[in-house]
């Protein structure tokens, strides 16, 4: 299935990010990652029936890379300020959230849906549409971003360990 190609590229990436974090560090993977995932979401816009199976599976696979560095990223570095002693209540605070941030977007996807097929039946046009408003609102993640500094989240990263920042 589509999905478990995109979970493969997803597993494959979980193993790379400790090596990623800590050679580039939570704002540059993050600065460079968004637009990428963006791009990539967007890019399902142009999807054809016509298409080879292979090139479809191909593209779902590096989305599934990317969204995995994208939320592998954003899920340590949520963590990283966080006091060994409050890790049980922030991990249910944090589950919480991821649950309703998804719920919310899923809930957007399909009232953005409706409004592009005027209540009638969605045509491949208005998938099309949604998906680059999808991939706009994806890019808009990179606002937050560009504010990190490239020490944030450094001691969970490692990144920059071996210069000193005086």
């Amino acid at each position: 299935s589509l999905t478990f190609v995109a979970a493969i590229g997803s597993l494959l990436t979980r193993f790379m990010m400790p090596r990623i974090l800590n050679r580039f560090g939570f704002r540059r993977v993050l600065v460079t990652n968004t637009p990428i995932v963006a791009c990539l979401v967007a890019g399902f816009a142009s999807m054809q029936a016509s298409l080879p199976a292979w090139i479809v599976l191909a593209y779902i696979f590096i989305f599934g890379v990317f969204r995995s560095v994208q939320w592998a990223s954003t899920g340590n570095l949520s963590y990283s300020d966080v006091a060994p002693e409050q890790l049980a209540r922030f991990s249910a605070l944090y589950y919480i959230l991821w649950q309703l941030a998804v719920a919310i977007s899923v809930g957007l996807a399909a009232a953005l849906l409706s409004l592009l097929a005027s209540g009638g039946h969605a045509s491949v046009n208005d998938f099309r549409i949604l998906f680059l408003i999808e991939g706009l609102i994806t890019l808009c993640a990179l606002f937050a971003y560009l504010r990190l500094t490239p020490q944030d989240g450094a001691h969970v990263s490692g990144h920059g360990a071996h210069v000193n920042t005086e």
